[in-house]
Parts: structure tokens; C-alpha cells; sequence
């Protein structure tokens, strides 16, 4: 089962294990470029930059809600 469905019937499925403490860690630095930590995101979620990059607003307003309830749990 996915931890999510997007408008186009991509599942994602949240690997927290794609990403370390350091990289986690650089998510909260306001001196990272938004490029590496929406790579980063993208990595966790199973998808390439260029389609994280190309979501539409209402599927990437739900994956980055369901990203942080995720990394919450």
C-alpha cells in the first residue's frame, strides 16, 4: 500500500533511509539552495528532481504535507 497518490496515479512511498542526519540536518539551513533540499525531498519520495520539480501545486502541497506528518512519525 502507498503512503500516498498523486493526481496522475503516481504512488509514493517514503523512504527515510534514501536520506542521512547531515542531509536531513541541511533541510532545516536556510543557507542550503532550495535545488538540494527539494532533490533531497524528491530522493525520500521516490522521484526524480526534474518530476518533483514539475508537480503540480495541489499534489506537491499534499506530498510535502504527508512528507512531514511522515518524518514526524
Amino acid at each position: 500500500m502507498s503512503d500516498l497518490v498523486l493526481s496522475d496515479g503516481t504512488e509514493i512511498n517514503f523512504d527515510f533511509y534514501k536520506i542521512t542526519r547531515r542531509e536531513w540536518r541541511g533541510l532545516f539551513d536556510k543557507g542550503e539552495d532550495d535545488a538540494v533540499s527539494d532533490e533531497k525531498v524528491a530522493r525520500v519520495c521516490g522521484l526524480t528532481f526534474e518530476k518533483f520539480d514539475n508537480l503540480p501545486y495541489p499534489d506537491f502541497r499534499l506530498l510535502m504535507r504527508t512528507f512531514w506528518e511522515k518524518a514526524r512519525d
